[in-house]
């Protein structure tokens, strides 16, 4: 959040650095739903909003396995990571599970 706000003199007014409030909001979307995404379909289809996965998958690159970020590798290790980022930033699944679901023609406003 801090980051989101960044260049602001007072954080507490509205307003805030659109691309990393953009890249917050995805990331606390990614932890939200981290159960049930399917991380390699997600690398195969490269740059594409996780709602639009399940509709692309047929049209995954099955050779950019070999380009498969070593992190992610290992899906249970990559979700014990997610999970300590978690727990890192006191963030818990109820928190989570309260955010409102993303709406692209939302107008962002902190």
């Amino acid at each position: 959040c801090m980051r989101a706000k960044r260049g602001q003199t007072d954080t507490s007014r509205p307003g805030c650095f659109a691309k990393d409030q953009v890249y917050l909001t995805g990331s606390l979307h990614i932890l939200k739903h981290r159960a049930h995404i399917d991380f390699l379909a997600l690398m195969q289809l490269g740059k594409v909003a996780l709602e639009d996965v399940n509709r692309l998958r047929r049209h995954a690159n099955q050779d950019a396995i070999s380009l498969i970020p070593s992190f992610i590798q290992d899906r249970s290790r990559y979700l014990a990571k997610l999970e300590r980022i978690m727990q890192c930033n006191a963030l818990s699944d109820w928190q989570l599970s309260r955010m409102p679901p993303i709406d692209a023609s939302a107008q962002i406003n902190i």
